[in-house]
């Protein structure tokens, strides 16, 4: 009789062990997917705030002032605006470039199509 109730005893400290260990297991998984959720929304943020400064970076319009020079050296202002006038002029000519391309392969294109209603 004394026998079983010591079993009983150890079963229900086993099964509140058990309770407890899968509780703080719970616990654990939670704590991990808030952090995990925070860390995710502090890279976007950090994402975000990358992104609008390259946005503002990208609007930004010098006036001619900035393109006075200090002692014969340009200032950075007058750098960036030549940076950004090559940039332009680079990206009009990969777009001609594109441009010419794509008629070559229409050329290319219609050739074939000739071709081959030659043949027929």
């Amino acid at each position: 009789h004394n026998e079983e109730q010591e079993d009983a005893r150890i079963q229900q400290a086993a099964a509140a062990q058990h309770e407890e260990a899968s509780v703080s297991m719970e616990d654990t998984m939670r704590s991990l997917a808030d952090s995990r959720v925070a860390e995710m929304s502090e890279r976007h943020l950090v994402e975000d705030s990358i992104e609008k400064r390259n946005e503002a970076t990208m609007e930004l319009r010098h006036p001619a002032i900035s393109l006075l020079q200090y002692e014969g050296e340009p200032t950075e202002d007058a750098m960036f605006v030549a940076l950004r006038k090559e940039a332009r002029k680079l990206s009009k000519v990969s777009q001609q470039e594109q441009k010419e391309r794509e008629r070559e392969e229409q050329r290319a294109e219609a050739a074939s199509q000739e071709a081959a209603a030659t043949k027929a």
